[in-house]
């Protein structure tokens, strides 16, 4: 992994929109947030604009990424929200552009996750699953936005992810990079030039809204292309929004997919669309515990010098 510079007290961060709309009103009040803390947030030219379902013309909002990954005075740059979308970005982006200039985080999860498996696969630069800019004024409690600024800023390994914990579904050890995010958007990389490579890592896995045999379709597609069974082991969240009291509860569907791989399994590890989403480096190493349910962080993103 190629890793930026920490984040500086008073840093640039670029606001971009790269999936559905943004409310203006909620996100200035994220950008605030940021403002509280020291740092200088930067609305990119389109990040408020609407063209249907997503924000903006695909051409305009590759623009603002590629802009805000390119700007030598931007530190970081942090999506606006999620929603859909963010992969009809993938033909409009320059990822040999992106693999030369300087590393650059990006921050954001659910629909980014579209973004964030080619950046740590074609860029080799980490990314952060973490609140987007939205949420940081709504639903981001202090002890979160800390945990994930300290991700951005600090150049040692962050440790135990705090929260509580996981399920375990298979017991042991393993240790690897971070990969995956929403399940729905992981599993839609699979057959293009952006698939998910999960060799040797620990797959990330959750999603919102989706009905039990949507997981399960996904899973059984992720296990059938071949990628399930080179990992080292499942970090898997919450199916957020889902009701499964009339089909096989989501106990039974993760178990019956994962567990027979025989790897390092937890479910309800604190991430993703949930109250406590503790951010994760994507692409950096950590250290499973399945058996005591508990996830540590032995690489950081960002390095000095």
């Amino acid at each position: 992994m190629r890793k930026p510079r920490p984040l500086p007290p008073g840093g640039v961060i670029g606001v971009v929109s790269p999936a559905s709309p943004s409310d203006a009103e909620g996100l200035e009040k994220g950008m605030a947030v940021l403002e509280a803390y020291g740092f200088l947030p930067r609305l990119m030219p389109h990040a408020l604009d609407r063209h249907g379902h997503v924000a903006g013309i695909d051409e305009a909002r590759a623009a603002d990424f590629m802009a805000a990954y390119a700007d030598p005075e931007i530190d970081v740059v942090w999506c606006a929200r999620g929603g859909s979308a963010s992969l009809r970005l993938w033909p409009h982006l320059d990822w040999f552009a992106l693999a030369a200039l300087p590393p650059k985080l990006v921050v954001g999860y659910s629909d980014i996750t579209s973004l964030q498996i080619p950046l740590t696969q074609r860029a080799h630069v980490p990314a952060i699953h973490g609140q987007m800019v939205f949420e940081l004024a709504l639903r981001t409690p202090e002890p979160l936005l800390r945990w994930l600024l300290a991700l951005l800023q600090s150049p040692e390994p962050a440790g135990l992810v705090p929260g509580p914990r996981a399920e375990t579904l298979v017991p042991g050890v393993a240790e690897g990079a971070l990969c995956g995010g929403c399940l729905s958007l992981v599993r839609a990389t699979l057959g293009t030039p952006y698939q998910i490579d999960a060799a040797g890592k620990l797959l990330l896995i959750e999603d919102i809204g989706e009905k039990p045999w949507g997981i399960e379709r996904d899973l059984v597609h992720l296990r059938e292309a071949g990628i399930l069974e080179t990992a080292a082991g499942f970090i898997v969240g919450e199916a957020t929004d889902t009701d499964d009291s009339e089909t096989l509860s989501m106990r039974q569907i993760w178990g019956d997919i994962l567990e027979p791989f025989g790897k390092p399994t937890v479910m309800g590890f604190p991430f993703g669309h949930v109250a406590e989403n503790y951010a994760l480096p994507i692409g950096c190493r950590a250290r499973l515990d399945a058996g005591a349910g508990s996830l540590t962080l032995v690489e950081a993103p960002v390095e000095v010098g």
